[in-house]
C-alpha cells in the first residue's frame, strides 16, 4: 500500500490547517489596521503615538509578509504532496508488478491475503474436490466392506430377477408332471402347481430381500454380540438358500424341457410330439415358450371353454348344421335352429362346442389335424358324461350312412367303445344311447 494512502488524511487536513493559520494572521493584521486609526485619530498633545504608529505599521507589514509567506508555503506543499503521491503511485505499481510476478512463480508462497477471491464456480469445485478426497479416503478404509455389500445386492437382484421374469410359475411344469404322475387330473395338478410355485416364489423374494438386508448390516456394523439379530439372519440365509435352490431346479428342468424339444408332459391325453416349427397356444396372452411350456394345462383349459352347461344331466350331441342366407345359401358360420349346438343350449342341456374361432385357433396353433382335435377335445366331453352317469342322446342319426366317418359317427362308436353302449333308442327326435 502506498505510503501517502498510509496517511492521506493527516496529509489532506494539513493545507487546512495552514489556511487556518493563515486566516489568524489576517484577522490579526486587520486588528492593527483598526487600532493604527484609531491611534491617528488621538490628539497629539495629549499623547505623543507617532513611535507606537510606527510600531504598528511594522507589526503590520510583518503580519502580510507571514500571510504571504502562508500562501507561498501551502502552494508549493500542495504541489509536494501531489508529486509524492504521483511517485508513491509509481513506486506501488512496479512493486504490485514485480510481486505478482514473484507469486506467478512461486505460487506456494503467496499468502492468504494475498490470494484473489475464488470465482463462485471455482469454490464450488474446491468444495467437491474436498468431498471427492473425503470419499477416496473413506473408501479406501472401507473397501472390503463395500466389494462385500455390492456382491450381496447384485446377488440378491439376480436372484429376484430370475422369479420375477418367470412370473413366478417356474415351477408349474415340473410340479405339474410329478402331480400327474401320482394319478391327479391335469387341471387339478396344473392349479395346485401354480399355487405352490408362487408361493415358493414369494418367499424366496422376500427372503432374499430380507437376508441381503440383514447381512449387509452385519457387513457394516458387528453385530456378534447381539443373538436375536443372528438368530434371524441364520433363519432368513437358509430360507433364502433352499426357496431360491427349489425354484431354480423349476427352471433348470424347463430349460431342459425346451432343449430337447419336448414339453414336460403332465399325464393327461396329449398329442404326439407337437409343437413343429415352435407353435404355441394364445390362450392367456402366453410366449411362444410358455405356450409349449403349458401345453397341457392349455388343452385342459380349452376342454372346460368348450363344454358347455356341464352341469345339466343330458348330454347332447349331433350334427352341427349351417344357417341359411337370405339367396338360400348356407351360412356355415352362423349355426341353424335344427343345429345340435342350438338344440342344446335351447334346452339347456351340456354340449360340446369350440366358439368364436377357438377351434381354428387351436388347430393352427397347435398343427393339429381334424382327428387330433376329436381324439384330444371332443372326448373329453364324452368321458364327463359317462363318469358322471349323463343321459347321452342325439339331435342326429348318428347311424345313417350319410353321416360314415363324420364325428358324429365317431362319438357313437367312442361310445361304445368305452361306455358300453349297444344301442340307440329313438324318442321325441332325439337317438338315446343305449346299454
Amino acid at each position: 500500500m502506498a505510503t501517502i494512502a498510509l496517511y492521506a488524511n493527516q496529509i489532506n487536513q494539513m493545507s487546512g490547517r495552514i489556511k487556518t493559520v493563515q486566516s489568524a494572521v489576517t484577522d490579526y493584521k486587520e486588528k492593527l489596521l483598526s487600532l493604527q486609526k484609531q491611534a491617528i485619530t488621538i490628539n497629539k498633545s495629549a499623547c505623543e503615538l507617532d513611535e507606537v504608529i510606527a510600531s504598528i505599521k511594522t507589526s503590520t507589514q510583518t503580519q502580510d509578509d507571514k500571510n504571504e509567506a502562508l500562501s507561498t508555503f501551502i502552494t508549493e506543499s500542495e504541489e509536494f504532496i501531489g508529486e509524492s503521491e504521483r511517485i508513491d503511485c509509481d513506486v506501488r505499481d512496479v512493486i504490485n508488478e514485480r510481486k505478482n510476478d514473484f507469486y506467478e512463480e512461486y505460487e506456494y508462497l503467496r499468502p492468504e491475503c494475498e490470494k484473489p477471491e475464488k470465482k463462485w464456480y471455482e469454490k464450488v469445485g474446491v468444495v467437491i474436490c474436498s468431498g471427492l478426497k473425503k470419499a477416496g479416503e473413506w473408501v479406501k478404509e472401507h473397501w472390503k466392506e463395500i466389494v462385500v455389500t455390492v456382491v450381496i445386492v447384485i446377488g440378491a437382484v439376480l436372484a429376484i430377477a430370475a422369479v420375477v421374469c418367470s412370473g413366478g410359475t417356474a415351477l408349474v411344469p415340473m410340479l405339474a408332471a410329478l402331480l400327474t404322475t401320482i394319478g391327479m387330473s391335469a387341471g387339478t395338478a396344473a392349479t395346485v402347481a401354480t399355487i405352490a410355485s408362487i408361493s415358493i416364489a414369494t418367499i424366496a423374494v422376500l427372503s432374499t430381500i430380507g437376508s441381503s438386508a440383514l447381512n449387509i448390516i452385519g457387513t457394516w456394523k458387528d453385530m456378534s454380540g447381539n443373538s436375536t439379530f443372528k438368530k434371524w439372519q441364520t433363519a432368513l440365509n437358509i430360507t433364502c438358500a433352499v426357496s431360491n435352490g427349489i425354484y431354480s431346479l423349476g427352471e433348470i428342468f424347463n430349460l431342459l424341457s425346451t432343449k430337447i424339444g419336448g414339453v414336460a408332459k403332465s399325464g393327461a391325453s396329449v398329442v404326439d410330439d407337437v409343437v413343429d416349427g415352435g407353435t404355441y397356444s394364445t390362450f392367456g396372452d402366453m410366449s411362444e415358450v410358455d405356450g409349449i411350456r403349458y401345453k397341457d394345462w392349455n388343452y385342459e383349459k380349452i376342454r372346460e371353454m368348450s363344454i358347455h352347461n356341464p352341469e345339466s344331466d343330458t348330454l347332447t350331441l349331433g350334427k352341427y348344421r349351417p344357417s341359411k342366407n337370405i339367396d338360400g345359401t348356407d351360412n356355415w358360420k352362423v349355426a341353424g335352429p335344427d343345429s345340435y349346438n342350438v338344440i342344446a343350449e335351447k334346452n339347456g342341456n351340456m354340449y360340446f362346442d369350440m366358439k368364436d374361432g377357438l377351434y381354428d385357433d387351436v388347430m393352427d396353433n397347435y398343427k393339429l389335424s381334424y382327428q387330433d382335435m376329436f381324439d384330444e377335445f371332443n372326448t373329453s366331453a364324452l368321458d364327463k358324461a359317462i363318469d358322471e352317469g349323463k343321459t347321452i342322446r342325439f339331435s342326429h342319426n348318428p347311424e345313417l350312412a350319410e353321416y360314415a366317418g363324420s364325428f358324429t359317427d365317431q362319438e357313437w362308436k367312442y361310445l361304445q367303445k368305452n361306455g358300453d353302449y349297444l344301442y340307440l333308442r329313438e324318442e321325441g327326435g332325439f337317438w338315446y344311447a343305449e346299454r
